[in-house]
């Protein structure tokens, strides 16, 4: 039985009974009503767990569609990957499968160029490495973090 049957099978006892005084009946309906309620609220949580349930397979329905995804994007990078679906656990071994491609002609003298432009600076207030294009500060202006938002000297 379940319990709200129980339940409504203890207050048909309690109701049959005649010899029980004023007193002693509303104690035993007040049992009565309690477990009444706890009754209810058991199948209340019942309902959002099984509704709770639900919500989890869809997300883990999602969740293996973005894997899937994920693979599709990572092989598309760097081709077919080891085993069959995505791993957020790191690999000691070589990933072989990217391999550098030769650069076009000019192609690797503009990279260079660029890199040429740029100088690595670290934050002296929370240590964030950034670069930063020294020609377009002057000698005493103040650059700003991107990480922490806070100003430093350029050359300190």
């Amino acid at each position: 039985m379940r319990a709200r049957e129980t339940i409504a099978y203890i207050r048909g006892m309690l109701d049959a009974r005649t010899s029980l005084e004023a007193a002693d009946r509303q104690v035993y309906d007040a049992i009565v009503a309690a477990l009444a309620a706890l009754a209810e609220q058991i199948e209340e949580n019942e309902r959002r767990a099984e509704d709770q349930q639900e919500h989890l397979e869809e997300l883990a329905g999602e969740i293996a569609e973005l894997r899937e995804d994920l693979d599709e994007v990572v092989e598309s990078f760097d081709g077919p990957q080891r085993g069959s679906s995505w791993s957020f656990g790191g690999s000691d071994e070589e990933d072989d499968s990217f391999s550098e491609e030769e650069p076009l002609d000019g192609e690797e003298d503009e990279d260079e160029d660029l890199l040429d432009q740029y100088e690595s600076c670290v934050c002296v207030h929370c240590g964030h490495v950034f670069f930063f294009a020294p020609d377009a500060y002057e000698d005493e202006e103040e650059l700003q973090c991107p990480q922490c938002g806070r100003m430093f000297a350029l050359r300190e």
